[in-house]
């Protein structure tokens, strides 16, 4: 568990991450790009398919459209 005094995840971010969610996390006002490229770092070994990981990731998030979630922080 994080011990910063003055920020704190939420329990839908704290499974989102230990899951890997990143739907969940887009939803939740994560960066995109910075998921995506996290994703590709962690996962891009278990696809077969060159971009597979990408492919899916913008599959799973297509049905967002602009204006997307604030990513304001």
């Amino acid at each position: 568990m994080e011990k910063s005094a003055w920020q704190a995840f939420t329990n839908d971010e704290r499974e989102a991450l230990s899951t890997y969610d990143y739907v969940k996390l887009f939803e939740l006002g994560a960066h995109h790009f910075l998921t995506l490229t996290l994703c590709i770092a962690l996962f891009e070994r278990d696809y077969a398919e060159p971009l597979g990981l990408q492919l899916e990731y913008a599959l799973k998030l297509k049905h967002w459209s602009l204006p997307y979630p604030d990513i304001t922080t």
